[in-house]
């Protein structure tokens, strides 16, 4: 009895082990000690009554609640490292009782006392294996974060060599083919968590690449609206100062007519100007004042109706992407259109539980362009990120084309919390 004991007392260290290393104690030293024994009698009760596949499943269970029972952590965390503890006892288990066996038959293992040294060896061994599990724990799965998709290919292969070892009858008699066959397992799920991890690491590389070129093209979008910002201020004053240069001219010559229509001329070109850049929504007005001169030069008409205006689901960047595009895809198809009045109307509103982004603008052929094409394709994109839809619609009748953005409210406020919003 007392062999089984040890063998238990051994296998919950190790697992202590694991968890002192990786994970956060739920209990008192005090009271883990006390759980430790209780776990460990309990463990040899099993052990000595049968050894069976029933049996071994009970043991792998009562190691899985006394794991989860003493310590608190990452729940992928806390199954790899159970799974792979089982795994590497229990093959260390089989590898010392198939060596033992080439020089002792099983059955004086009890009657020389050599099934004690035997589960001292399989121990170490099972203690040296769970060291170089932990390092690599620690060094990956610790840090990066894996997908509903992942988890369950990564324990094929651990699973595998569990099912293979639970089915075993008579593994402590002496296999030469068993042996190598376990070697190679042990070398495989090495091989195999180092794999996996490599290639975790090279995939969040890459994802690192691509949000540092995200970044970029933030800090490149923030210079070039900044750059539009100081362009436009410096153009405003310049022209100011040339205005009331001319004014004042015009006022010490006393022509006073011409000072009236100068004054006219200048109030509407700002009211016009204002129009086009007020809305209640600072992304679109910041999109607007960027095509303020494009639009001034081509004498389109720009309305905003934002009847709702919270797209707080979605990035900031985002939402300047967007308007920016179909702002752009309208200005080029006003100016492709040989319609006298040219105009783009922008609308926001709530329809039917979905959230409604609409740009009507002078219908052209302008959406056969290449450039144009990427942008559409560019929008797509970013509205499939938000579960979004895209309708374009033409009206050959009302020279009319139409972009549509629809967000249903329900799936927005499931997959895109406000505390996931990532601002520029």
């Amino acid at each position: 009895m007392y062999s089984y004991l040890i063998s238990n007392f051994l296998s919950l260290f190790i697992l202590s082990y694991i968890g002192n290393n990786l994970f956060i104690k739920r209990f008192s030293l005090n009271v883990n000690c006390i759980v430790f024994v209780l776990f460990s009698l309990i463990l040899t009760c099993i052990n000595i009554n049968s050894i069976s596949v029933t049996a071994s499943l009970l043991v792998m269970a009562i190691h899985v609640l006394y794991y989860f029972l003493c310590f608190k952590g990452r729940f992928f965390t806390m199954i790899f490292s159970i799974l792979f503890f089982i795994v590497f006892q229990s093959t260390s288990e089989v590898f010392v009782s198939n060596i033992f066996d080439c020089f002792y038959h099983s059955d004086d293992f009890i009657a020389k006392h050599i099934l004690l040294f035997a589960i001292l060896t399989s121990s170490i061994l099972c203690f040296i294996l769970t060291y170089f599990m932990l390092s690599i724990v620690k060094k990956y799965v610790s840090k990066y974060s894996f997908s509903s998709k992942t988890f369950p290919l990564f324990f094929v292969l651990p699973a595998t060599t569990l099912v293979i070892l639970l089915n075993l009858s008579n593994y402590f008699r002496y296999n030469s083919n068993l042996l190598f066959i376990f070697i190679g397992l042990v070398v495989s799920n090495f091989l195999f968590i180092y794999l996996f991890f490599k290639d975790m690491e090279l995939i969040n590389k890459r994802n690192e690449a691509k949000l540092m070129e995200a970044e970029h093209n933030v800090l490149k979008m923030k210079f070039e609206l900044l750059n539009t910002h100081f362009q436009n201020s410096f153009d405003f004053l310049h022209n100011t100062i040339k205005d009331m240069n001319s004014l004042q001219l015009l006022l010490n010559e006393a022509k006073f007519d011409l000072l009236n229509d100068k004054l006219i001329k200048m109030n509407t070109k700002l009211i016009k100007e204002f129009n086009i850049i007020y809305t209640n929504s600072n992304t679109i007005g910041v999109v607007l004042n960027n095509y303020l001169e494009k639009l001034t030069l081509h004498n389109i008409e720009v309305k905003s109706t934002l009847i709702y205006n919270d797209l707080t689901f979605m990035a900031d960047i985002d939402q300047i992407t967007l308007f920016d595009n179909s702002l752009d895809i309208a200005l080029n198809s006003c100016i492709s259109s040989n319609e006298n009045y040219k105009f783009i109307f922008i609308k926001i509103f709530k329809d039917a539980g979905s959230i409604v982004i609409k740009f009507q603008f002078n219908s052209s052929n302008c959406f056969l362009e290449k450039n144009i094409m990427d942008k559409v394709n560019e929008i797509e994109s970013l509205l499939k990120r938000y579960h979004g839809n895209f309708y374009r619609k033409n009206n050959s009748c009302l020279e009319l084309t139409e972009l549509i953005y629809s967000f249903i409210e329900y799936e927005i406020n499931e997959f895109f919390p406000l505390e996931h919003k990532l601002d520029i």
